[in-house]
């Protein structure tokens, strides 16, 4: 009997916090959305190897990693921005087609950069490529592009 009710109660916590989180991330993203966004690209962007720069109408970003991602181990990001001033920049991990879970990282600020510490989560399928999603988010809009790179290493 204690069985059967541990069972029951665990089938109900279960769907509860799952459906509260999609509504609690998707009151966030409103937040953001309500904002124009402006999409930029960086071309032939390598950033362990170099800093991947673009420059937009009032803007200029540069953007580095530390070193080639490796999954399920940390590199530091930063990016250096001239022309707006940033509330929230923000950078997130995906493949195209796969869910690979919540990975979003803040950035902090130091001095004239912002900068944090990333981490990929591991693709089960041995996939090696990523999309990083930048969002900078202004008072008046977010600009936001996806760096395309690949990763070596561990795959699953």
């Amino acid at each position: 009997m204690n069985q059967r009710i541990s069972i029951l109660v665990v089938l109900l916590v279960l769907p509860i916090a799952w459906l509260l989180g999609a509504w609690l991330n998707k009151n966030t993203q409103q937040s953001s959305s309500d904002l124009p966004s402006e999409m930029f690209s960086f071309t032939d962007c390598v950033p362990w190897q170099s800093a991947c720069s673009v420059t937009g109408k009032k803007y200029t970003l540069a953007l580095r990693f530390s070193h080639q991602p490796v999954p399920l181990e940390p590199f530091d990001i930063q990016l250096s921005i001239k022309g707006v001033k940033p509330e929230r920049i923000s950078m997130e991990f995906e493949m195209v087609g796969m869910d690979m879970g919540f990975n979003q990282f803040e950035f902090h600020k130091d001095d004239e950069r912002w900068s944090t510490t990333g981490m990929l989560p591991v693709c089960s399928l041995g996939r090696s490529d990523w999309l990083a999603r930048l969002n900078v988010t202004t008072g008046s809009s977010i600009l936001t592009t996806s760096i395309p790179f690949a990763v070596q290493g561990k795959t699953h």
